[in-house]
């Protein structure tokens, strides 16, 4: 049983570590994409989304 739970343990951890690093990498691409933008209301909109993704980001970490 350890084995088995020591695997399951690993398998969240990717899970986990997978989570974060998409969550950044969309993180990355909403900034290029607010830089780019022209349209106020769209800007403050991708914005508004961006600081959504960050506050998702805050209290997770590469496990």
């Amino acid at each position: 049983m350890d084995e088995l739970e020591e695997c399951y343990n690993e398998l969240v951890k990717c899970i986990k570590n997978k989570q974060f690093y998409q969550l950044v990498d969309r993180i990355e691409k909403a900034e290029v994409v607010i830089e780019q933008e022209k349209d106020l209301y769209k800007k403050q909109f991708y914005i508004k989304k961006m600081k959504e993704l960050a506050a998702q980001l805050e209290g997770m970490g590469p496990a």
